[in-house]
């Protein structure tokens, strides 16, 4: 059977899939509610790198750059995976109808994910979607709206006062560009992409990368990746483990560009080494 990624209602998106899905770059849009109803879910980042099971809930902050994957279990079970997508437009009616308590510092040490425990709103939420999901038929659209604003006062009722990331609908502002590109070099994306995250116009950053690097941002990237990739190579490290995680698109490209800087293949780096 093939993996399915399908909208049960504009908004709400359910995963499911018998093979290893691999890992993804993904620039977080808009807010994101994902719980892993089976099989495993993995969220890596310039911070954490963390495997979530079945009946475990994450929350991910717009604006965030982070990989994922997810794999079905040993024995044939599937793994089956719920998302919310939070948009702004949302949040803004809902914050105008209903005006929540923006009060309270939020969780501490924030990196733009956080694990959320077992939460009875969360348990009723997804549960609610059951039939749905498995009959794959859509949810009508007046309880789709519900659904939305049901899990973001889930949010809200959540004990780690998550009300001012969740209504923050501030723009990144300009950021030291040098110390964003080393934590986020991997992240396979558009450079316009890049340039938006350090709250540049893409001349702008273009213009600002070629000042602090001396070279354009595509070959520094490139670059980065490679020397990366041989220390991890050299650590034992195989390249069929590490080239999504290095940003690179496929084991082929990597294979080449690793040839083309160092002069021999990545699998051979080993015998390269002094005795």
């Amino acid at each position: 059977m093939e993996n399915k990624t399908e909208p049960i209602g504009e908004g709400i998106t359910y995963a499911v899939g018998w093979h290893q899905h691999q890992l993804l770059e993904e620039l977080i849009a808009e807010h994101m509610l994902l719980h892993v109803i089976s099989g495993e879910l993995r969220l890596f980042d310039t911070t954490s790198d963390k495997i979530y099971r079945a009946g475990e809930t994450v929350f991910i902050q717009r604006n965030h750059l982070i990989k994922c994957g997810s794999r079905p279990l040993p024995g044939g079970t599937p793994y089956e995976i719920i998302v919310f997508i939070l948009d702004q437009k949302l949040l803004q009616d809902y914050m105008i109808k209903n005006t929540p308590d923006l009060s309270g510092d939020g969780p501490t040490k924030f990196s733009g994910v956080v694990t959320l425990q077992n939460w009875p709103a969360f348990d009723s939420l997804f549960g609610s979607l059951d039939s749905y999901r498995k009959s794959g038929t859509m949810i009508p659209e007046s309880l789709r709206r519900h659904k939305l604003e049901e899990a973001v006062l889930a949010l809200l009722e959540y004990p780690l006062k998550l009300a001012s990331i969740i209504f923050d609908f501030e723009e990144p502002g300009k950021i030291d560009l040098k110390a964003f590109m080393l934590r986020n070099y991997m992240f396979n994306i558009p450079i316009s992409n890049f340039a938006t995250l350090t709250g540049r116009s893409l001349s702008t950053f273009q213009r600002d990368f070629i000042k602090v690097f001396a070279v354009s941002a595509s070959q520094w990237l490139i670059t980065r990746r490679l020397e990366q990739a041989q220390q991890l190579l050299i650590q034992g490290r195989k390249p069929t483990e590490i080239y999504l995680e290095l940003g690179f698109a496929d084991l082929s490209h990597f294979s080449r560009s690793f040839k083309k800087a160092f002069g021999f293949p990545p699998s051979l780096i080993n015998n390269k080494r002094p005795a």
